[in-house]
C-alpha cells in the first residue's frame, strides 16, 4: 500500500469521528462473568477432589503396606524355571 492510499484512508477515519460505543459497554462484565462462571459438573468435580484424594492416598498406603506380604501371590502363573523368574529377580534383587 502506498502513502497516498493510507492517507487517504487515515483521512476518512478521522471524518467519521470517534464511534458510539457505549452500547457494547453496557452490561459487559455481567456477560463476562457470566461466560466464566463455572457449570455444575464443574462444581461436583471440586466438590468430590478430596474424597478422591484420600482414595488415592489410601489405596497407595495399601499397596506399599501389603507389598511384602503380596509378593508370593505372582508365583501361582508362573512356572518353576520360568524365564519370568530371573526378570523379577533382576528387577527385585531377591529371589521369591
Amino acid at each position: 500500500m502506498n502513502d497516498d492510499a493510507l492517507d487517504s484512508l487515515l483521512t476518512q477515519a478521522r471524518r467519521a469521528g470517534p464511534r458510539d460505543t457505549s452500547r457494547a459497554q453496557y452490561g459487559f462484565e455481567t456477560r463476562l462473568l457470566a461466560r466464566l462462571s463455572p457449570s455444575p459438573f464443574t462444581l461436583w468435580l471440586w466438590r468430590l477432589a478430596p474424597f478422591f484424594a484420600v482414595l488415592a492416598i489410601g489405596m497407595t498406603w495399601s499397596v506399599w503396606q501389603s507389598g511384602s506380604e503380596n509378593e508370593y501371590a505372582i508365583t501361582s502363573g508362573l512356572e518353576e524355571n520360568a524365564p519370568e523368574w530371573t526378570y523379577i529377580a533382576a528387577l527385585t534383587g531377591r529371589e521369591l
